[in-house]
């Protein structure tokens, strides 16, 4: 490795434990590239750190590293993620999306990396936030003409409406490869190590889950109460408890509070009380 290229590292934003060099060695090895003449910061956000690479022949990748620790990393999402890439961009259903192309990953820390990831083609664009008029501070959409901005909203609009066309899936679930490389619904899972079981065959079965998840949640963070009074005493001591449930408690990508003190919404459940948390 050069020296040049050495200071360009250790220059770098990247997370305590990742080894830029062993990033470098991996895309270089894996991709059966030159040398890597200069790496750079493309950007970084809560879930990753993404590099560009460039070699000796020109070619330029980018390496997307996860920034999460090895307890609160989720293995199986991160494949279904890079899968999804692969069906959106091999399928034909979604025109006028630009995927990149997924060369290698490893989701393991014992790489030389250090870290999971994921080596793809980088796709060029400019950010519609970085546009600027400082002359008249106009930033965004707002520098464009009235023509370009109709232009960017159809571009959207086509985009949107090509996402919501129906998919050929029969269930609720997270996108995965199997073994001959066919696409698949797995489990719903989400970037955390918690995943929310399935494949569901509709959603009926999927909130009923959920729901279920939820009560089991609650009552299990009721016998760790250090006191049996969850609420202001009643004027009837044998009034049933009511848990109220929102319907943010059954999303797939949310969690119920960690009290019994749930918010309010159309869907109650009556369990009867006892003067003892256990």
């Amino acid at each position: 490795m050069s020296q040049d290229l050495e200071l360009q590292i250790s220059a770098l934003h990247k997370s305590q434990w990742v080894n830029l060099s062993g990033l470098v060695d991996c895309a270089t090895k894996r991709l059966s590239k030159p040398t890597c003449h200069s790496i750079q910061l493309l950007r970084w956000g809560s879930y990753n750190t993404v590099y560009k690479l460039v070699f000796a022949d020109g070619s330029e990748i980018a390496a997307s590293v996860s920034v999460h620790v090895d307890e609160d990393f989720n293995p199986q999402a991160k494949l279904s993620e890079i899968a999804t890439m692969q069906y959106v961009r091999a399928s034909g259903s979604y025109p006028g999306i630009i995927v990149p192309q997924v060369h290698a990953w490893d989701v393991t820390f014992s790489n030389l990396t250090g870290a999971p990831y994921v080596l793809m083609d980088v796709v060029h664009g400019r950010k519609l936030e970085r546009l600027t008029d400082k002359k008249n501070n106009l930033h965004g959409l707002d520098v464009m003409s009235e023509v370009q901005q109709l232009v960017v909203t159809k571009t959207l609009a086509v985009l949107q409406s090509t996402l919501s066309a129906p998919v050929p899936f029969d269930k609720i679930g997270s996108i995965t490869l199997d073994d001959k490389g066919c696409f698949l619904l797995g489990p719903l899972f989400t970037i955390t190590p918690k995943n929310l079981g399935g494949p569901y065959k509709s959603l009926v079965d999927l909130w009923r889950a959920r729901l279920q998840h939820g009560i089991l949640h609650a009552l299990k963070e009721w016998s760790r109460l250090e006191t049996d009074e969850l609420f202001k005493p009643s004027q009837n001591p044998n009034a049933p408890l009511r848990i109220f449930l929102n319907s943010s408690n059954f999303s797939p990508h949310s969690y119920p509070t960690s009290s019994l003190r749930l918010l309010t919404s159309p869907w109650s459940y009556t369990i009867p009380t006892s003067h003892s948390a256990t």
